[in-house]
């Protein structure tokens, strides 16, 4: 067997494209790159930063190595880790800048870090990497949530309420991949833009995903107990104000979510545990 094909063999995913890559192939059939192996110069430097930062208790001395190990190129399921890392490193450095939260966001290190975070996230669906499906690693992207927080008051305060829906739902887009939604305070304000819009359907869709997720760890039951209860005191006075979206329907629903597959309760509108629109028959 040849070197390239013994690579080949070797290795998951293209390091070009991300796709995954059969047994045995010399090129890459998504992209025809050749089949290479990962550098071992960025596989060192990827191993380095990662002691370092165990070794220093922080992520931020590890980010030149971070970033020259992208540059020269990592297998897939290395990138994201280390995307996330240097998110984390950049995350650091203005959430101990001293700085408000509306100028942490002028940041350079505000946009880098959430920029690096949402290249993993693409990296991740497109190569089923499962890297944020892990609850102690979506658990993580709760300070993510903060900052999509964040921005999007100051969108609302600058652009006007319509500019900061348009980002907001775009950015939870990006998660939407994962099978429980990790960010449920966007969740919550993403259902508030679109209650104020007169968009009631597709608020009560985000404030049913908020109800049904379920914490990510024992850690997180009281944080995720009270967004779960925003979530339903949101629900009861939209029911006041709106009580025809939640009459039953005379047609006969659909016995299964189309997209998760949840059994749905007679005269659900809404899929308990998604937030799906329910299919009518």
């Amino acid at each position: 067997m040849s070197p390239g094909a013994s690579n080949a063999a070797s290795l998951r995913y293209c390091t070009r494209c991300g796709k995954q890559i059969t047994v045995g192939a010399v090129f890459c059939h998504a992209c025809g790159s050749p089949i290479t192996a990962p550098s071992s110069e960025a596989q060192d430097l990827f191993e380095q930063a990662g002691m370092l930062s165990l070794a220093k208790g922080s992520n931020i001395p590890a980010i030149p190595m971070l970033q020259r190990a992208l540059a020269i190129g990592l297998a897939p399921n290395d990138e994201v880790f280390a995307r996330w890392s240097l998110a984390a490193g950049y995350r650091e450095i203005f959430g101990n800048s001293g700085l408000s939260s509306w100028q942490m966001v002028e940041t350079n290190e505000f946009r880098q870090s959430m920029f690096e975070l949402e290249r993993a996230f693409e990296l991740d669906r497109t190569c089923s990497l499962g890297f944020f499906s892990q609850p102690h690693m979506a658990a993580t992207l709760y300070r993510l949530d903060a900052m999509y927080e964040t921005e999007t008051k100051i969108k609302i305060k600058r652009e006007g309420a319509d500019a900061a829906l348009s980002y907001l739902s775009a950015k939870l887009n990006l998660v939407d991949y994962l099978p429980r939604p990790p960010l449920l305070w966007s969740l919550l304000m993403l259902a508030a833009l679109y209650r104020d819009r007169g968009a009631i359907e597709d608020a009560i869709r985000c404030l049913h995903k908020v109800i049904g997720a379920k914490p990510l760890s024992p850690g997180d039951e009281e944080r995720y107990s009270k967004d779960r209860g925003k979530a339903h005191q949101a629900l009861r006075e939209i029911q006041e104000q709106f009580p025809m979206y939640f009459q039953a329907p005379v047609a006969v629903n659909a016995e299964n979510c189309s997209r998760c597959s949840t059994a749905i309760s007679p005269g659900a509108r809404f899929c308990r545990n998604c937030g799906t629109a329910v299919d009518m028959k």
